[in-house]
């Protein structure tokens, strides 16, 4: 008979993680605060009394982290070996399984289970379940792992860890693992442990469930909302799945309109000022229209601002407003303007390289403000 179990799901902790854009004495911190997030998992996996912990990929955010972190992860670990849980890890594409892997060389608890094998391996040892993994590896990013899976015969609940991006999300051109909501559906799995993609996301298709759980802390600013891992029920009732919020430090983005605040510095200032908080990480975009060869200089904007906030981002993101005599000027500024326009009007330039010209557009008529005629 089966009994009733419980699973703790997350991936993408990406410990070590570099916060290249903060100052030298914040990136230890984060990433300190990184490793507390993760101790932070494993009290509630021990709360909870799950039978296993399942980390679906990027553990780490690089195949050799530091001996410190690989430490601090062994001692948190081996405290779930002591309440006898078990936790199952397949390597992702940060940290895969090369031949200097960590998963080659650190002396992990004797509960911990890393799957290596080339296809899904299924690991049995825990009653009324099987859970089958596979690491990723990059000559088979562009494989649909689900595609030909077959579960065991076994009795109990079955579970697959993949680190791969559902096709049915945005991520743009990335091919890591595709895995598409047939292949959830005809897996005839009960669960699909989900890593790589950055945000919380349910990606069920009929009566397989399926999720992402999310970083369980902020990297960048594109996650935003709250951080959590999945905690699995199992039992007669069927599969009860559950989003657990984590404490983490506080992410925020606000956008700013340069035409709203009649392109007045102190008002942007002013309107920055205005979420001061020293605790919280703060993205502000400046976004619109603005005149042609007009500057808005964010390193001194940042540098007048970011004592307010634990760490401050500003983004120029305005497009330079560009009237009809501009386009139709006789000199060295007037040719740049229609041959740039020429180009970002190209119909089949890629949108990056479309964004990355309007920026050429902007900065270049700043250079030559001034110098029209």
């Amino acid at each position: 008979m089966i009994t009733q179990l419980k699973l703790l799901h997350t991936a993408d902790l990406h410990l070590d993680y570099l916060f290249e854009s903060f100052p030298p004495e914040k990136r230890a911190e984060r990433r300190a605060e990184l490793l507390a997030v993760f101790t932070q998992i494993i009290d509630l996996a021990l709360a909870e009394e799950v039978v296993a912990v399942l980390i679906s990929g990027d553990l780490f955010h690089t195949e050799t982290p530091a001996k410190e972190t690989v430490a601090a992860v062994i001692a948190d670990l081996t405290r779930l070996a002591q309440k006898r849980i078990t936790c199952l890890i397949i390597p992702g594409n940060h940290d895969p399984l090369t031949s200097g892997s960590i998963y080659h060389w650190a002396d992990f608890p004797e509960n911990i289970y890393i799957f290596k094998s080339d296809d899904f391996e299924p690991y049995p040892y825990i009653t009324d379940l099987v859970v089958y993994g596979r690491p990723f590896q990059e000559k088979d990013k562009g494989k649909r792992v689900l595609t030909n899976f077959r579960k065991s015969q076994a009795e109990g609940f079955h579970v697959a860890m993949v680190h791969g991006s559902v096709k049915a999300l945005p991520f743009g051109e990335e091919n890591y693992c595709p895995i598409y909501p047939e292949d959830i559906k005809n897996s005839h799995l009960d669960y699909v442990a989900l890593g790589h993609y950055h945000n919380q996301k349910d990606c069920s298709v009929d009566m397989t469930q399926a999720a992402y759980p999310g970083t369980p802390d902020r990297l960048t600013f594109n996650e935003l909302e709250q951080r959590s891992v999945q905690l699995i029920t199992m039992g007669i009732g069927g599969i009860k799945r559950q989003s657990i919020p984590l404490k983490t430090r506080r992410y925020q983005s606000i956008s700013l309109s340069p035409a709203e605040l009649q392109g007045n510095l102190s008002k942007i200032n002013l309107a920055i000022k205005q979420s001061a908080d020293p605790d919280l990480c703060l993205r502000v975009i400046i976004k619109g229209l603005v005149e042609a060869g007009y500057e808005i200089n964010t390193r001194v904007l940042t540098d007048q601002m970011k004592r307010l906030f634990y760490y401050l981002q500003i983004d120029d993101q305005t497009e330079s407003l560009v009237n009809e005599d501009l386009k139709t000027e006789r000199s060295v500024r007037g040719i740049f303007v229609r041959k740039m326009e020429q180009f970002i009007k190209n119909p089949t330039l890629p949108e990056e390289e479309r964004r990355v010209a309007k920026e050429a557009l902007k900065l270049g008529l700043v250079a030559m403000r001034g110098r029209g005629r």
